[in-house]
């Protein structure tokens, strides 16, 4: 099958862009993306540095905004932020209504600060990423907001799909603030309430994103298994998606081994 492809926008200057795409925001109408402040340039090689990309802290973060149904001739609506930032992933963003009735998306992200130009993923070296709110007003051309909601690092993180472009609740995210590869345990958090509800530490294992699997017939958006996959060698556990009356989302008492296995 054919897909028709229209360039909406294009980085001129090939000396410097941005270091990395890996994720973007998907609204209603939107498509989101993040011109990050770790920039990419053979230059960074030519001075003696150790690889191709660098954290410039005088780029600003900037927020590109396209249209959804774009066609040619669209231009790319750029917000900038007030500070740098490298980002990986995006937790999730939607469109509503401001307090002055002005439009405006939402948008929630873990933030490093800084990143190293070795781009230690995965790696004990990769500094810790903060989740952050951004607010885009639409009408204006402005970021409103720009709030750092946990200074507790997590990243990898994980929401119900059918919520993707709307409003939701629920994040699950990664502890990657201890040492070691990958994450040391799993915190579900409130987007609407900014507040912590569930941990579960992996004990001695590491582990990846937390899969959300909602349950046949689910009503709440909470209503699923948390798939995890951990490893001391490997490990797969599966928690309840919803907190119990004690705030534990569940233990990895239960872990199947498959250590000598594939997946």
């Amino acid at each position: 099958m054919l897909i028709d492809s229209v360039n909406v926008h294009q980085f001129v200057n090939a000396a410097d862009i941005p270091g990395i795409i890996h994720d973007c925001f998907l609204t209603e109408n939107f498509i989101v993306v993040a011109d990050v402040s770790l920039r990419f340039s053979e230059s960074n090689l030519l001075d003696g540095g150790p690889s191709l990309w660098r954290f410039n802290p005088e780029y600003n973060l900037r927020w590109g905004v396209i249209p959804r149904k774009f066609s040619s001739g669209d231009r790319v609506r750029w917000f900038e932020c007030a500070k740098p930032a490298m980002l990986w992933h995006a937790v999730n963003g939607w469109e509503e209504e401001g307090v002055n009735g002005g439009r405006q998306i939402v948008l929630y992200a873990p933030a490093f600060d800084d990143y190293p130009p070795t781009v230690p993923i995965h790696t004990p070296e990769e500094p810790p990423a903060r989740l952050t709110r951004w607010v885009l007003d639409l009408d204006s051309g402005r970021v409103v907001e720009e709030t750092r909601v946990l200074e507790h690092g997590y990243e990898r993180p994980s929401i119900n799909r059918a919520w993707f472009g709307k409003k939701n609740r629920y994040a699950y995210l990664i502890d990657e603030e201890g040492e070691g590869y990958m994450g040391k345990g799993v915190l579900k958090y409130d987007l609407q309430a900014h507040e912590e509800l569930a941990y579960v530490d992996y004990g001695g294992f590491y582990g990846g994103e937390a899969l959300f699997v909602p349950r046949q017939g689910a009503v709440q958006e909470d209503d699923a298994d948390v798939v995890a996959s951990v490893h001391e060698d490997v490990a797969i556990g599966v928690l309840e998606g919803r907190a119990g009356d004690d705030g534990a989302l569940a233990s990895l008492a239960g872990a199947v081994d498959l250590v000598g296995d594939r997946l």
